[in-house]
This record gives C-alpha cells, sequence and structure tokens, in this order.
C-alpha cells in the first residue's frame, strides 16, 4: 500500500503534470502538420478531433510558468480564457470541413497558430 501513496504523489508532481502538458502541446503541434498538409475531409475531420481533445486536457493543467499563481487568479483565468479560443477556432474549423469549405477551413487553422503562437510568448 506505501507504494501505491508514492506512485501517486510522484504522478501529482508539477514535473509529471507540466510533462502531461507537453504531450498535449506536441499532440496538438503534430496533428496541426498532419491538418495542413491534408486536403482529405476525413483525415482533416479526425486531426481537428484530436487537436480538441489535447487542448480541452491542457486546459485543466497548469503552465510550469504559473505553477505558484491560485487557480482563480487572473493570470490563471486568462490561461483558459486562451484554450477556450482555442477550442472555439477548432469548432469553427471542424464545422467548416463538415460544410466541405476547406480552404476557408484552413484560413481558420491559420488564426489558430497566431493565438497559439500569442499564448506561447506568455505562458512558455
Amino acid at each position: 500500500m506505501p507504494f501505491l501513496f508514492v506512485l501517486g504523489l510522484t504522478l501529482c508532481t508539477p514535473s509529471v503534470m507540466a510533462e502531461t502538458l507537453s504531450h498535449d502541446m506536441k499532440t496538438l503541434n503534430g496533428t496541426l502538420r498532419t491538418f495542413e498538409q491534408s486536403n482529405d475531409p476525413t483525415q482533416l475531420k479526425d486531426a481537428l478531433n484530436i487537436m480538441r481533445a489535447a487542448a480541452q486536457k491542457a486546459q485543466g493543467k497548469t503552465p510550469r510558468k504559473l505553477r505558484d499563481s491560485p487557480q482563480q487568479s487572473p493570470e490563471m483565468q486568462q490561461y483558459r480564457h486562451t484554450y477556450d479560443k482555442l477550442i472555439q477556432q477548432i469548432d469553427e474549423a471542424l464545422a467548416l470541413v463538415e460544410q466541405g469549405q476547406i480552404d476557408d477551413a484552413k484560413k481558420v487553422v491559420n488564426a489558430l497558430k497566431i493565438t497559439r503562437d500569442i499564448a506561447h510568448k506568455t505562458y512558455r
């Protein structure tokens, strides 16, 4: 039983949680490349759904830069709001792909990259 307790504490440490956030970011970026390289609606929808899931998971985590900030601090609220915006952009692109408007979906994803870049400057 002590082993499980220690394992639980280890998995809750900021470094392990940050690695998980890092994994979510790698998933977002890798899937973004897949999206950019495809024009197949099925692949595009799959990529957007994976991106959405990764963004939702990342939204609930705390970046290292905000590790000491209270969860209800303005900085943490802004961090979570950034993910709301990313998820909204992903949903918009997904709706456009479903309507067959691939070029417009790609434009939305280009705007998403700007949101991502601003967030990286702020929270990395």
